[in-house]
């Protein structure tokens, strides 16, 4: 069998060849006990458990279309939205969908994710918001973490999802 290779910057920047799809099923159950680790801070409000999860130069584009980068500002973020559009909401779902490893220490994961609580400026619920979720992780003497994350929902963010005094979230 032909292993796939390719070119990563090495010390003092010389070029050294890796497999693509180093990791093996042990970093595949890492990886998605991050995912639900994420969701289930998310879902608490917990930001001390979230940030353990985020490397320190992780950034984000939400469901929302908002954007951060860094720990600190994705910290922030997460506190609007949960104030805002995502005050009462919660993940109900977020299954891994497919794990590639771009080398053995950085994969990218895709899971479906699916939002429920979300509630109209009129205060009527809304249906829930599914889509797609793809993370970069990238594993950091040898713990798993979470690097980039772009939410991308199905149908484009409610419009009339309420602000609650927070416009632009």
């Amino acid at each position: 069998m032909i292993a796939s290779l390719f070119w990563i910057a090495g010390p003092a920047g010389s070029l050294q060849v890796a497999p693509v799809g180093a990791g093996g099923p042990a970093d595949e159950d890492a990886i998605r006990e991050v995912i639900v680790r994420r969701r289930l801070a998310w879902n608490a409000r917990d930001s001390a458990a979230y940030a353990q999860l985020l490397t320190e130069d992780a950034d984000i584009v939400s469901a929302t279309g908002r954007s951060a980068a860094g720990r600190d500002a994705i910290l922030r973020l997460l506190a609007e939205q949960h104030a805002g559009p995502y005050r009462g909401v919660t993940i109900t779902n977020t299954d891994v969908t497919k794990i590639k490893f771009v080398r053995g220490d950085a994969a990218i994961a895709d899971a479906d994710f699916q939002l429920d609580g979300m509630r109209a400026d009129d205060g009527s619920a809304l249906p829930p918001l599914r889509g797609v979720l793809s993370f970069v992780l990238c594993k950091r003497a040898g713990t798993w973490l979470i690097s980039s994350i772009r939410g991308m929902p199905n149908e484009p963010f409610p419009a009339n999802a309420a602000r609650m005094g927070n416009p632009g979230v």
